[in-house]
């Protein structure tokens, strides 16, 4: 599923909704009755985060607050959900001539089943003949009585085949599915679909799991019935396959069964005797695509045996895991009650770094939660992100590693996801010395300054048109980063010919933003359900390919006696033809790989959000340029060494770290011990997260917290984000602070200082600075969900 697909429809869908929805209520008259009560719905989604995983629960809590019948809205259908005896003899008895339609889903609309089904027809004729042909030769006392001993002989089956195990676990779902469909097919058909010891109806069964773990999948087409002709998540297409291989085995037993009726060699007709003869009658209103219908309907109760087998053995299952804590242990975090399988996901929303905070008012400031499987604690306030980062970081700075980060043994040779371990240490060291020591970043600040400059005449060159400010700083970061390390461009403004490469970084940080299954389920890791390792390693393959030409490249030059300044590069090809050099090709890619990534993204969108807010409060632009122009004036371009002195610049910076840090919750961290905090237990392995969006708008340590104040961090305000103050940790802190930080922060201030020095910014379409939509949107890097768009024209020299 494409979510960029499903939120233009859902715009699109929304904005219909909300045009038809105007003009519908001004045709309604007062004389109408109201609609039930019930909870407030959410643009677009409706009340569908209200359900849960367990909806049966979740509209019981709610009846408790609206009442026995109450109304919600799914999406776009409008549902009432009734939840008291009374009300539910109203319904189902009193009004059931007026509401005993069915609202079908749309799988169930494949091939047209619902047509000739006799629990999806509607109470028409068709429907009432089906009935009656089930209660008559289905269901009846005397048929069921005549086929007992054949269901006792396949319940004898199941207690043989469990005590040929010998003492063996016994998989008692897959055991009692097996059974059920010999029981169901001996009932009707006089034959078993399964053989314990044989694998010759494998191919029914899985198609039968497949039916039904599909079926409980939840499907954007029931809730938006305008996007099912586009099936966003392929499940129509899935259900035609599974119902296709379900009728076509039907009519392969159909077929045997009049071939053997036609040679006189059936005795004993059976249910599938008489629905056959029924058929052949002449007027008969009942046909073979019926027959089938009905038969299919025979294998859905397999899926109510199993769901009490599943819910049961759960239940048993939490006894026995409860009754072996032990009452010595130190208790576990406070948070929310995890949903079956799900756990707490669907608590994350769109925007987890929100939600997590939201649940932290609640919870406290350290909390836990289970994604999933993955029991994860959750930090929001300075006080516990120091104990994480600096009391515990011995025993908490081991990282979680994401599934998708394992692509061609990523994580063995990054600095990133690197365990605190030997290798990690030469790592960063290596970092420290030649990548980001001040003597290394002074000597390359003139080929950074040619970059911005070259930024500066892209946007004079748009001549008045809007530029997109994230593409064009995304461009200039990828330059200023090749620059500083291997002395040459990856973009050219005016040029494809590095397109390839930025198309494969953006497509590397896009996917790196949708959320994968496998990190909340790693027991589905190995079969990628999503397709997300599969396209990660074709990124990351490109990426290395292309370090690789740059490496060998670099290697003739230098064989030839080519090259006069060495730069980063050279140095760590230097180190790596070293005797018993810790560092190898494999590593330096790694090395280069993450400078890309940790710094490319974070960099564009930190200068997008400064530029987003300053187009928003104008006044703010104009002291930030009138500071520029008081310091620097306009006879020279701004260079790195002025920054010191605009304090106001360095101000806005902090405030836009602060209220946008560009990662939210930080890399994840993971517990190598078991350790103590606040009295609490963090077990081994538990991943934990740092919310640094949230310690960043805390009420407790920031006045007006959610307002773009940069004013905050003058006037004696020694605040600083390189990793001290815990109440402003953007980077992070202790022994996993961003290395790149000192890099980072030098390209952005530049970069925002010249494109304030050098234009007067305005927004497009004659957009006032409060139209500005500064809505986020989260994914590997906290972005403008709207992209930022802006017209430069170039500043006047007073």
């Amino acid at each position: 599923m494409e979510v960029l697909t499903q939120c233009l429809l859902c715009s699109v869908f929304f904005i219909a909704l909300a045009i038809l929805f105007r003009t519908v209520t001004k045709r309604g008259t007062s004389s109408q009755l109201p609609l039930p009560p019930g909870p407030r719905p959410l643009p677009v989604l409706g009340n569908i985060l209200e359900l849960g995983q367990n909806p049966h629960r979740s509209l019981a809590r709610l009846a408790r607050t609206y009442g026995p019948v109450m109304s919600l809205k799914l999406g776009t259908i409008h549902t009432v959900v009734v939840s008291s005896p009374s009300f539910a003899k109203t319904v189902l008895k009193t009004k059931e001539h007026s509401i005993s339609d069915r609202h079908v889903p749309d799988a169930v609309k494949i091939l047209g089943h619902e047509e000739v089904s006799m629990v999806w027809s509607p109470p028409n004729q068709s429907w009432r003949y089906l009935r009656t042909l089930a209660k008559t030769h289905l269901f009846n006392s005397q048929s069921l009585e005549a086929t007992q001993i054949l269901r006792r002989k396949k319940v004898e089956e199941l207690v043989a085949y469990i005590r040929g195990e010998n003492g063996e676990a016994v998989h008692i779902a897959r055991a009692a599915f097996s059974t059920v469909l010999n029981l169901i097919s001996t009932t009707f058909l006089s034959t078993d679909l399964v053989d314990f010891k044989s694998n010759s109806a494998q191919e029914l069964k899985d198609t039968m799991w497949g039916l039904m773990e599909e079926a409980g999948r939840p499907n954007l087409s029931d809730f938006f019935p305008l996007l099912a002709p586009i099936d966003l998540q392929g499940r129509r297409q899935r259900f035609t396959v599974y119902f296709k291989k379900l009728y076509d085995f039907f009519d392969q037993i159909i077929e045997n069964r009049l071939a053997i009726t036609a040679e006189g060699r059936r005795k004993n007709p059976d249910v599938l005797d008489v629905l056959l003869q029924l058929c052949r009658e002449v007027n008969s209103k009942l046909n073979r695509r019926m027959i089938k219908s009905l038969l299919l309907k025979m294998e859905d109760l397999t899926q109510c045996l199993l769901c009490s087998i599943f819910f049961i053995t759960l239940a048993i299952l939490f006894r026995t895991v409860t009754k072996r804590g032990s009452s010595s242990q130190l208790p576990l975090l406070p948070g929310p009650r995890p949903l079956p399988v799900l756990g707490n996901i669907l608590e994350l929303g769109q925007n987890p770094h929100r939600s997590l905070a939201r649940l932290a008012r609640t919870y406290g400031p350290v909390m836990s939660l289970k994604l999933g499987t993955i029991h994860t604690v959750v930090v929001s306030s300075p006080s516990f992100a120091k104990i994480v980062l600096k009391t515990k970081e011995h025993s908490i700075s081991d990282r979680h590693v994401p599934e998708a980060v394992k692509i061609l043994g990523y994580e063995q040779v990054s600095i990133l996801w690197l365990p605190p371990n030997q290798s990690w240490r030469y790592l960063r060291t290596l970092a420290k010395t030649h990548l980001f020591n001040s003597q290394s970043l002074e000597a390359t600040q003139i080929l950074r300054r040619k970059k911005v400059e070259e930024l500066v005449a892209y946007i004079r060159g748009e001549n008045g048109a809007a530029v997109h400010i994230a593409r064009a700083a995304f461009s200039t970061v990828l330059n200023l980063i090749s620059t500083t390390f291997f002395s040459t461009d990856m973009v050219d403004f005016k040029s494809n010919s590095a397109q390839e490469f930025k198309d494969t970084m953006w497509g590397l940080l896009e996917e790196a933003g949708r959320p994968n299954l496998s990190d909340f389920f790693p027991l589905l890791a190995p079969i990628d359900l999503q397709g997300r390792r599969r396209r990660f390693t074709v990124y990351f393959k490109k990426l290395y390919d292309f370090f690789d030409q740059m490496i060998e490249n670099r290697l003739a030059i230098t064989a030839e006696g080519r090259r006069k300044n060495p730069d980063v590069l050279d140095v760590l090809l230097q180190i790596c033809g070293e005797v018993n050099s810790k560092l190898n090709r494999r590593t330096i890619k790694s090395l280069l790989l993450d400078l890309f990534i940790a710094g490319s993204e974070t960099t564009a969108a930190t200068l997008e959000w400064a530029m987003a807010e300053l187009l928003h409060r104008p006044e703010l632009m104009m002291r930030a340029r009138e500071e520029i122009t008081t310091v620097i004036g306009f006879e020279r371009e701004v260079e790195e060494s002025d920054i010191s002195r605009l304090l106001f610049l360095q101000a806005v910076l902090k405030e836009t770290l602060r209220l946008h840090p560009p990662v939210p919750l930080l890399l994840p961290h993971k517990a190598e011990v078991s350790t103590e905090i606040n009295g609490y237990r963090v077990p081994k392995n538990n991943q934990v997260l740092v919310n640094v969006w949230a310690i960043g708008r805390d009420e407790q340590v920031w006045k007006n917290p959610d307002c773009f104040l940069p004013e905050r961090f003058m006037e004696g305000n020694e605040i600083d984000f390189r990793g001290q103050h815990f109440e402003f940790i953007p980077f992070g802190s202790g022994r996993r602070i961003c290395p790149g930080l000192p890099l980072g922060v030098r390209m952005v201030q530049l970069m925002l200082a010249s494109l304030i020095q050098s234009f007067e910014w305005s927004l497009p379409d004659g957009m006032k600075p409060t139209d500005l939509d500064l809505t986020e949107k989260f994914g590997v890097t906290l972005i403008l969900a709207s992209p930022l768009k802006a017209i430069a024209t170039p500043a006047r020299k007073n």
